[in-house]
Parts: C-alpha cells; structure tokens; sequence
C-alpha cells in the first residue's frame, strides 16, 4: 500500500510543478531549458534509479519555493477597486484549484479540490499515510 501511495503523491506532486512551471514559463522568457526545467521536477533514487517520493527536507523545500513564489506574484500586482467599493487584485491562472489524490490510512481513495499551497500540505499529511495498525499504536 506505501508502494502506491508513495506513487500516487508523486504524481500528484508532478502535475502540480508542472502546472506551476507552466504558468511561469508563460508569464516570463526563458529558453528552453529553463522553462523544462522550472516546469517538472522529479525525485530519482540514486541507486536503483527508479523515481521516488521526496524526502521531508524536499517536501519542505518545495512548498517554501511555491509559498515564495505566491508572494512574489501578489505583491507585484495592482491594487484593483471595483465597483461595488472593494479592493482586489488580479491574481491571473496562478492560484486556481488542483485535484489532488492519495490513499488515507483505511485504504480508501481520498481526492480533494485545493489551492496549490493547501494541495501540498495535503499530500505531506503524514498522519494520513500511516496504516490502520500503526495509527493506533
């Protein structure tokens, strides 16, 4: 069951950065190679070679680079009051919604429709990773 979990939030992960890339790759000039390379990032067990879930550092590492990211974008952007007297500002593609998915600790598929930082604490939820038997210990 970790097997597939463990694939489950890699992939889940993949599509997220890749969106993330892509969204970015549209709003800045890169060459090719940076734009590829800020779009997908993927972990590889270095001795068997074989892609692999990120470790909690990596984790870690990556929703601090999507949180700065976020920051960044807003901060940067136009104070916009609308007609009805409030302030917004236009946010673009960005921030929209991910479905993401992973197995919960009865075995059971669980999906969620989050914000990308949400989606990521989703999917580094190791409560919910743990099996039946070692959640009630």
């Amino acid at each position: 069951m970790s097997f597939l979990m463990n694939r489950l939030s890699i992939l889940a992960l993949l599509l997220m950065t890749a969106s993330v890339g892509a969204d970015e790759a549209q709003q800045h000039s890169h060459s090719g190679e940076e734009s590829a390379n800020a779009a997908v990032q993927v972990f590889i067990d270095e001795k068997t070679g074989e892609l692999r879930a990120p470790t909690e550092e990596e984790k870690s590492e990556m929703a601090e680079q999507f949180r700065r990211r976020f920051i960044d974008q807003v901060e940067d952007k136009p104070i916009v009051r609308n007609a009805d007297g409030s302030l917004s500002k236009e946010l673009g593609t960005r921030h929209r919604m991910y479905t993401v998915a992973r197995i919960a600790a009865d075995g059971e598929l669980e999906t969620r429709c989050l914000t990308q930082d949400l989606a990521v604490d989703f999917l580094n939820d190791e409560k919910m990773h743990e099996s039946p038997d070692e959640a009630s210990e």
